[in-house]
């Protein structure tokens, strides 16, 4: 008989209801921690605990290249406080969330930017 965790499409809002709390997580799924961690570990090949994690930061990761703030971020993902959020995205990431926005704003946006003004003729230059 397969689990009823087979069932579960909305693995990113479970994760966001609980807080990216492993054990809020299998509260929510009406199952066990361990039973969480085996399905976890068989359908993923980490345990919910990473897999939480890695999508904490991938969700970071996105909201600060839309410019939201330190704090909001941490707010909207459940990290205890903006500096404990910046502190762990210094760990993942190897950069801090502001020099990480502006590498992709450097990355991304500044070139579309120049592109632009050439484009239409305009004399601007760096």
């Amino acid at each position: 008989m397969p689990s009823p965790l087979t069932k579960i499409n909305s693995w990113e809002e479970l994760a966001r209801r609980a807080e990216f709390k492993a054990s809020a997580l299998a509260n929510l799924c009406h199952t066990s921690e361990r039973q969480l961690q085996r399905f976890f570990n068989q359908r993923n090949g980490v345990p919910p605990r990473q897999w939480m994690r890695d999508m904490q930061f991938k969700l970071a990761a996105d909201l600060i290249s839309k410019g939201y703030t330190n704090k909001a971020v941490a707010k909207e993902l459940s990290f205890a406080s903006a500096t404990h959020f910046c502190r762990e995205f210094k760990v993942c990431f190897g950069t801090t969330p502001r020099d990480f926005y502006f590498e992709i704003m450097l990355r991304d946006k500044i070139p579309s930017l120049l592109d632009n003004n050439v484009a239409s003729g305009s004399s601007f230059r760096l």
